[in-house]
């Protein structure tokens, strides 16, 4: 596959710019790599490239204006850290941003934003919005609120998802690593290799992952990986690359070899079916037989019908997303439903005609109807 080709083609990108990059060891920030960054976005800007920008760095650089060296790991004193760092690092972004003549704006997301489809909806139109408008958007998370249980946790996955949220074309990860190494380039007396291109995300390619934790960032090589397969499943390519090295955005975008490349599965997924493959948070889950596991599996566009339900985990309502797994408990398939726990409890296993005896009104014929179900 030629990279210089594929490259062509894209016009939408999320550029995610780790804390490494953006800050020094005692977590002030590196005005020298920041500029660097806007340059090399502007410069792509002004070729016509609808750009948005997720950055870390919030915390961190709260953190040395409070008076801390290392990045804090109380949860309070990182939200705190947040709250003094984000007004800082977006005010930086504009005035850089303002001097090649771009408007930027300032998106804070958490996990639970995206969890809702209506508010997952908004959050896309607004981005829409604003790359008509020719704004590049700051994204980070919004740690001042976001606790574990509403939390991205990294922005590399945050990243991915505004992939989705945009239809991007490409996520491109700027890290102090030049890309998919064969080790961890921090050992010394190793000579590890930088792996160009991947076309699969296997078991070889997860076991590089260590999945150490950043000295200043929250991420590692398994964040970026887990960020790739989001990306990658849906139709889009990422590149993972150095941020440090010079002009890295805008020779990337020329198509030459720098980073790792990793290349899409597949077509594009649609909108809302991204959105229940890795957005809409289940609420429970469904244990289907052999053949309906079968018909979904091979049937495209087939519907989950209650004759292969075989059992129901946890209570939802009608319209949550649930898991849908087969009696060992593998994960075949994502949907929202169009019964409650309830209601599947009561219809299980049987057909429609039995149904209608069963639940008085108008019955659907499914229990999840194709358009709102995703096969894994």
């Amino acid at each position: 596959m030629e990279r210089k080709a594929s490259l062509k083609k894209v016009k939408r990108v999320v550029v995610k710019v780790g804390t490494a990059i953006l800050t020094k060891n005692n977590l002030e920030l590196n005005t020298v790599h920041i500029r660097k960054l806007v340059r090399e976005m502007a410069v792509l800007h002004k070729k016509g490239y609808e750009l948005i920008l997720v950055s870390s760095g919030a915390i961190s650089v709260g953190a040395h204006v409070l008076g801390y060296t290392t990045r804090p790991k109380n949860l309070t004193t990182k939200q705190a850290s947040a709250a003094v760092g984000q007004g800082r690092l977006v005010h930086i972004y504009q005035k850089l941003f303002e001097k090649h003549g771009i408007n930027t704006a300032q998106v804070l997301l958490t996990r639970d934003d995206l969890a809702s489809r209506e508010r997952y909806v908004n959050a896309k139109n607004t981005l829409n919005e604003l790359l008509s408008m020719k704004i590049i958007p700051v994204i980070n998370e919004n740690d001042t609120v976001a606790v574990e249980e509403i939390e991205f946790g990294d922005n590399d996955r945050l990243a991915a998802y505004c992939t989705h949220l945009i239809q991007a074309d490409l996520l491109i990860i700027l890290s102090d690593i030049e890309g998919l190494m064969t080790g961890d380039p921090r050992v010394k007396g190793k000579n590890f290799q930088t792996i160009p291109v991947v076309t699969k995300i296997d078991r070889d390619i997860e076991m590089m992952a260590e999945g150490t934790r950043a000295y200043r960032g929250i991420g590692g090589i398994r964040t970026k990986l887990d960020a790739a397969k989001i990306v990658v499943v849906s139709g889009e390519m990422m590149i993972l690359a150095d941020g440090k090295r010079k002009d890295v955005l805008v020779r990337i975008m020329n198509g030459e070899d720098v980073g790792t490349i990793f290349y899409p599965h597949g077509q594009k997924m649609k909108h809302k079916k991204r959105w229940l493959a890795f957005v809409g948070q289940p609420k429970g889950k469904l244990v289907v037989d052999s053949g309906a596991e079968q018909a979904l599996k091979n049937s495209a566009g087939r519907s989950l019908l209650a004759s292969g339900i075989l059992a129901v985990d946890r209570e939802f309502q009608k319209g949550n997303v649930v898991d849908i797994v087969t009696e060992d408990g593998k994960l075949i398939a994502r949907g929202r439903t169009g019964f409650s726990s309830q209601e599947i409890r009561l219809i299980r296993g049987k057909r429609t005609s039995e149904i209608k005896k069963l639940i008085d009104g108008k019955v659907p014929d499914e229990v999840i109807h194709r358009d709102e179900l995703v096969v894994f």
